[in-house]
C-alpha cells in the first residue's frame, strides 16, 4: 500500500500511488484522490 501520511484528520498525502493501491486506499476510507502531477510527466512510461 502507498505510504499515506495524515496531515490533518481529514487530509493526507502520499507519494505516487499505483493502480493496485486505489482499492486499498478506498478500503481505508478515502473518498477522493487528487493527482497533482502534470500530464506527460516522466515521458511515455508514466500515465
Amino acid at each position: 500500500m502507498a505510504d499515506i501520511r495524515r496531515v490533518t484528520p481529514d487530509f493526507a498525502v502520499a507519494p505516487q500511488i499505483s493502480e493496485a493501491d486505489v482499492e486499498e486506499i478506498a478500503a481505508a476510507g478515502f473518498k477522493t484522490i487528487i493527482a497533482n502531477r502534470p500530464d506527460g510527466e516522466g515521458g511515455v512510461d508514466q500515465p
